[in-house]
């Protein structure tokens, strides 16, 4: 047993190691003051500054969930709300960003038959802040989808804009065949906000981007914007038991973090199921009250929190966190000693002559050291140590002729164990001779 353990780890030692990768991350807000997407927008940034390679969440949906702490349909609701706030003060550029954010998650999260209210408000906003600010391609596509959805001139849109850009922006004849497929079948179908039967289906559409939605009782709705060119084409979803959902069971896990204690240590069990939810490989925690932040740092793989929080305050204007936001750059290196001025330049004394000797001619007296300046120079090549940039993390691996290695040890060792067992007690050595006659 002693010779197969120590085989084993020869072959352990000797097998390549595993390859570190930078993953998906997300920050999670357990703040018990509600939002701070200023601050958590901003962390996200020094992150994948601090972190190259590491990169958010790819799922929306998700991290507005962790970010915020709210639901994809409050959320878009919210959202849409603020567009139109942000629209009637002219802050147009606002508008436009909530309302691209809102039908985002209208359209991946909300219902078939809560979404139109919403989508309709958000594409008024759309085609009003989009003409005010100069956008013709942004505020022509605003206005095909909020005629696709509306056949009147909807509330806050003025009768000239909708004259002049909406009115008449109806799709291309419908020519292409689109076949709508889904796993279970049988779920409901709409494509660009109306109702196309159940899957599978084959139906005609215009060229260009469609929009399609299949929803289906006890199921995810899903979506997905496709474009069409000129030959059929075709789209299936593998739809998601609700059962399974992840955003509510994340959802219900952040609340859980957020009523705990906010001094003290996130539980571990409980950012280990919202990693996995998330499907992040690690998680960003920030407590804030006031101008203070607390943030640990908590690694999936491991299942290992950071012992210690880093304290900082935090300058709610802008949402930089003054900790994250000064490491890695010169002002947050430690000051280098200033260089020592050089000593004024003095000729070495020459070495009194010999008596019998004569001094040397001037032409063979060696040049004088050149004197330097004691005036400091106008860019000094040291002031304090270049910022070193983070390195990120390579691949590791042994090299091919590891594994050949490690093979051929371990076969050894097998079959000199193999061949080195005791016998078995009931066998008998038998030794026999034969005596000539």
């Amino acid at each position: 047993m002693g010779r197969l353990s120590a085989s084993a780890l020869l072959i352990l030692l000797l097998a390549p190691a595993a390859r570190a990768e930078e993953g998906h991350f997300a920050v999670v807000d357990i703040s018990a003051d509600g939002r701070n997407e200023k601050v958590t927008a901003q962390v996200e940034k020094d992150v994948m500054r601090l972190r190259p390679g590491s990169k958010p969440l790819e799922d929306p949906a998700m991290r507005r969930l962790l970010a915020t702490g709210e639901g994809p349909t409050a959320a878009a609701s919210r959202l849409t709300r603020e567009a139109e706030e942000q629209q009637a003060i002219g802050d147009c550029p606002g508008a436009v960003d909530r309302a691209n954010q809102a039908e985002t998650l209208t359209l991946g999260s909300v219902s078939l038959d809560d979404e139109r209210e919403l989508l309709r408000s958000q594409y008024t906003v759309l085609v009003i802040c989009e003409n005010q600010l100069n956008h013709p391609a942004q505020r022509d596509a605003a206005a095909h989808r909020l005629r696709s959805l509306v056949s009147l001139p909807p509330r806050g849109l003025s009768a000239e804009l909708w004259q002049k850009y909406v009115a008449n922006a109806t799709p291309p004849a419908a020519t292409i065949e689109l076949h709508v497929d889904s796993d279970p079948p049988n779920a409901q179908i709409a494509v660009n906000f109306h109702g196309e039967g159940v899957t599978p289906h084959t139906l005609k559409v215009a060229p260009g981007t469609v929009y399609v939605e299949v929803q289906k009782e006890g199921f995810l709705k899903a979506f997905r914007k496709l474009q069409v060119g000129t030959q059929p084409a075709r789209t299936a979803f593998r739809l998601v038991d609700r059962t399974h959902d992840r955003l509510d069971q994340a959802l219900a896990t952040t609340n859980l973090l957020r009523r705990a204690d906010p001094g003290a240590k996130p539980s571990s069990s409980n950012l280990s199921r919202l990693a996995q939810l998330a499907r992040a490989d690690f998680l960003v925690l920030l407590a804030l009250k006031g101008d203070h932040a607390r943030i640990w740092f908590f690694d999936a793989e491991k299942g290992a929190l950071s012992a210690e929080a880093m304290e900082s305050a935090v300058d709610l204007a802008t949402g930089k966190v003054t900790a994250l936001a000064t490491r890695g750059t010169p002002a947050a290196q430690p000051a280098a000693p200033p260089p020592a001025a050089p000593a004024p330049a003095t000729p070495a004394p020459s070495p009194a002559p010999a008596p019998t000797q004569p001094a040397p001619a001037p032409a063979t007296t060696p040049p004088a050291p050149k004197t330097t300046t004691t005036e400091a120079p106008t860019e000094p090549l040291v002031t304090q140590p270049t910022p070193a940039a983070p390195v990120k993390r390579k691949k590791s691996g042994a090299p091919w002729w590891s594994w050949l290695i490690a093979g051929a040890i371990g076969s050894g060792v097998l079959v000199f164990i193999y061949l080195d067992r005791p016998q078995k007690e009931g066998t008998l050595a038998v030794k026999a001779t034969w005596l000539p006659r």
